[in-house]
């Protein structure tokens, strides 16, 4: 347990919004929170992108692609034409057209709830979702420490998806004892994950497979290594893996670290030093070649 600490579960109405002091970024309703618009780079919508979604030419003739994320499609650490969205837009100028939806700090709840937002707005012909494995751990919260702000977090009943609701007795006391004890924090959220969160995600992912076959949309879900995918165990691996879930669908699921991995210093030369390693310029310049090999090539 040495180096761990102990975690609880947050739960609606818990906590109030309370933003870290750089006050990057404000609350929004729906989706938790968005960057300000007045820092450079940031659209009216707050995100990290130049057109403005509520002026999408849908008559262009360029093949709209909807990009879903968190921190890392974002691109924290670098400079905006040097995330993934960007570089890919540079390789397909012309034909192609990236809505960049990455948002620091999201969970794949909050990216699910981007694209019900905006998919009629974009009018995507492609959606990419791009995750890492804290972004499922993060559909636990109903607020974020790190950002300071609420969010939605939802549940399943009778095979629907419902909004969770404030915290019971019970959970309180499992929350009480969680705060004490590193072991029972750690067993908790492996049960946590197993029983609640996998299944979440699950409908979320599958309910934008549906919408996207039915309209005739490329989904591709991408999962993004970590520095600390090179000391993971075949749990861990499993928990946060949804390629068995897409077998079957027209749902292209990627797994870059089969390829990232060859590279011999890949943990030093791809990530940065930052505290959420995010992938260094040459990190999303490898992420964005896989991208591009893998959905983009043969189309061009």
């Amino acid at each position: 347990m040495k180096g761990f600490h102990p975690c609880i579960r947050t739960f609606p109405g818990q906590y109030q919004n309370k933003p870290k002091a750089e006050k990057w970024a404000h609350p929004d309703p729906l989706l938790g929170w968005t960057i300000i618009p007045k820092y450079t780079e940031i659209i009216p919508q707050g995100f990290r992108d130049t057109k403005d979604f509520n002026k999408v030419d849908l008559n262009s003739g360029e093949i709209r692609v909807m990009i879903l994320g968190d921190s890392f499609m974002y691109g924290v650490g670098v400079q905006a034409d040097e995330n993934v969205p960007n570089l890919l837009q540079g390789k397909l100028i012309g034909k192609y057209e990236f809505f960049n939806l990455g948002m620091r700090g999201w969970g794949i709840d909050q990216m699910y709830l981007a694209y019900k937002k905006y998919k009629d707005v974009i009018d995507p012909n492609i959606v990419i979702l791009a995750y890492i494995d804290d972004d499922v751990r993060r559909v636990l919260e109903a607020y974020r420490r790190g950002e300071g702000f609420n969010k939605l977090s939802f549940t399943i009943e009778n095979g629907r998806l419902v909004p969770r609701r404030s915290m019971s007795q019970s959970q309180m006391l499992l929350n009480a004892i969680m705060e004490k004890n590193v072991f029972f924090s750690l067993l908790m959220r492996y049960i946590y994950l197993i029983k609640d969160v996998r299944s979440v995600v699950s409908y979320m992912f599958l309910d934008i497979a549906k919408e996207t076959q039915q309209k005739k949309v490329k989904f591709v879900v991408v999962r993004i290594p970590t520095k600390d995918f090179a000391n993971y165990n075949i749990i861990s691996q499993r928990l946060y893996d949804f390629e068995d879930l897409f077998r079957g669908t027209d749902v292209l699921y990627l797994e870059p670290f089969k390829e990232i991995r060859q590279i011999p210093s890949w943990t030093v030369d791809l990530y940065l030093n930052d505290r959420g390693g995010h992938l260094s310029e040459a990190g999303n310049q490898l992420l964005s070649d896989y991208v591009y090999r893998h959905v983009f090539k043969e189309s061009k």
